[in-house]
């Protein structure tokens, strides 16, 4: 019943779903440290003022189009104005594509701390109010919505353990555990500080 837009969802469990279908433009350890993924380079020239970061250009959204930085400038604009995200991303004041391959932010102070702000989903431009924005994670979206289907373009599909995902909503925990006892379920998720709904 929640959104499955990645800039829109405050449920965890579908924030795990989108996971699997959106990537992020960079990725943090355990650690916090930030490894490249989407974006895969970055400087400041000034101390953390105004920044340039470069995009991976060589993923495709589901569609079969090509990413660019125009997608992942409008991706962190979005970010910056939605709910999950606009507090982590307040410091930022303005966002545009350089060219096909770098795109600029600028902060209203410096923060060196910047990049790792930015594990953000990436979505293709102007799709922001879609249900389902086209992504280019290792999973998408099967026509009915009903489950995620392996993106046979992603860099690593043949390593990906499943070909098919299916989804389903669960409204209680007797319901939860009794589909896992019928075998329904494959994996059960507990978040006891998640709001009282079971997926």
């Amino acid at each position: 019943e929640d959104s499955l837009n990645p800039m829109r969802t405050t449920n965890t469990f579908n924030q795990l779903v989108c996971s699997l279908v959106y990537e992020n433009m960079i990725e943090l350890d355990n650690n916090y440290h930030v490894t490249p993924n989407v974006i895969t380079d970055w400087e400041t020239p000034d101390g953390g003022v105004h920044w340039v970061f470069t995009v991976d250009i060589s993923r495709r959204f589901h569609t079969g189009e090509q990413m660019t930085a125009k997608d992942v400038a409008y991706s962190l604009t979005c970010a910056m104005n939605s709910e999950r995200f606009g507090r982590r991303l307040n410091c930022v004041i303005g966002c545009s594509p350089n060219d096909e391959k770098t795109f600029a932010v600028t902060l209203s102070k410096a923060n060196l701390l910047l990049p790792q702000l930015m594990a953000v989903p990436v979505i293709q431009y102007d799709s922001k109010d879609e249900d389902f924005p086209v992504g280019t994670g290792p999973y998408t979206y099967a026509k009915d919505h009903r489950s995620l289907v392996k993106f046979d373009r992603y860099k690593n599909a043949d390593t990906l353990p499943l070909d098919v995902i299916y989804l389903k909503e669960y409204k209680d925990v007797d319901e939860t555990i009794s589909a896992f006892e019928d075998s329904l379920l494959d994996i059960v998720m507990n978040d006891p500080s998640a709001p009282p709904t079971m997926a």
